[in-house]
């Protein structure tokens, strides 16, 4: 099968408006959890400050047969664009130091003297009008809310070299931007495809990190600083999505609305509710361990008996 270098970078213009929505459907011939194999092999670059964000998305990119390359901000994404062409960039809007938007506008910029074009799709837990406008200032060519569902993903990333697409559409809602009821177990499965293996490693992460992240929300709502709660309600939000968790984020998501209107009352009440949610998130997750010996990985074991 002939296949086409570097489509990610071909000359040719940015688009003037957003395009029409993705289909949110999976495929018919997928299963659910199914990850199927990608009409070609993409060369793709991932640019997400969040470890368990980053380690989903490059862990399901390679199952599903792409090439993938990951960063943790905005300037790692420039460096690493100066050095290799690739596909698709798939761009955190909210990452510390450059984020995704300046990365994208300096992106643009440099564009101007190329003629190239490289196709960008944003990651973003933001759908308001206003932000959706600003990706489009900044020369983004679509975007995912998040957390996604894997096939959205896919879609998004591959439609662009089906039948000489210019870009991927933009969407302004995918399956996970409205957290499930689902259990925490059937969530992460989902997630992951089913790969328990991920699973456990994800879970692992977060409840590492998870501790600094509470933190760096409670040091900012003591500094009184608006643009810090912001930030770090954010990447905590972000990070409990994968797991469903819906009380976390919205717990996450009311102390970043503060940050961002910059009125901080009530933010000493929504942190311990953050807290009391995380609490038993933590349960949850902790009962999915091997060693704990219940929950979804131990009662599937039992089943294959």
């Amino acid at each position: 099968m002939k296949t086409t270098q570097n489509r990610g970078a071909e000359k040719r213009p940015a688009p003037e408006k957003p395009l029409p929505p993705v289909a949110e459907e999976r495929p018919a011939h997928l299963a659910p959890g199914h990850l199927g194999k990608a009409p070609r092999r993409l060369q793709i670059l991932v640019a997400e400050d969040t470890d368990v964000n980053r380690e989903l998305v490059t862990e399901l990119l390679h199952k599903r047969g792409h090439s993938v390359v990951a960063v943790a901000d905005g300037r790692a994404a420039i460096a690493a664009l100066s050095k290799k062409r690739f596909d698709v960039v798939l761009m955190d809007e909210q990452m510390p130091g450059m984020d995704g938007l300046d990365a994208t506008r300096n992106i643009r910029l440099m564009e101007r003297s190329s003629g190239n074009h490289q196709i960008i799709i944003g990651l973003t837990g933001n759908v308001a009008e206003e932000d959706t406008q600003h990706r489009i200032e900044a020369g983004m060519d679509g975007y995912i809310t998040k957390p996604f569902d894997m096939h959205v993903l896919f879609q998004a990333i591959e439609s662009h070299s089906h039948g000489g697409q210019q870009a991927v559409p933009a969407q302004a809602n995918s399956a996970g931007s409205a957290p499930s009821s689902m259990d925490v177990a059937t969530h992460l499965q989902r997630s992951t495809g089913g790969n328990e293996k991920l699973a456990q490693s994800l879970v692992k992460s977060f409840l590492a990190d998870a501790p600094k992240k509470i933190s760096n929300i409670r040091r900012a709502i003591a500094q009184k600083n608006p643009a810090k709660l912001s930030s770090a309600a954010h990447a905590f939000k972000g990070a409990a999505a994968i797991f469903g968790a819906p009380q976390v984020v919205a717990a996450a998501r009311n102390l970043e609305a503060m940050g961002r209107a910059r009125d901080l009352d009530g933010a000493d009440g929504e942190i311990q509710t953050l807290e009391a949610e995380f609490a038993r998130l933590k349960s949850d997750l902790l009962a999915l361990q091997p060693q704990a010996g219940t929950g979804h990985a131990a009662s599937q074991r039992k089943r294959k008996k």
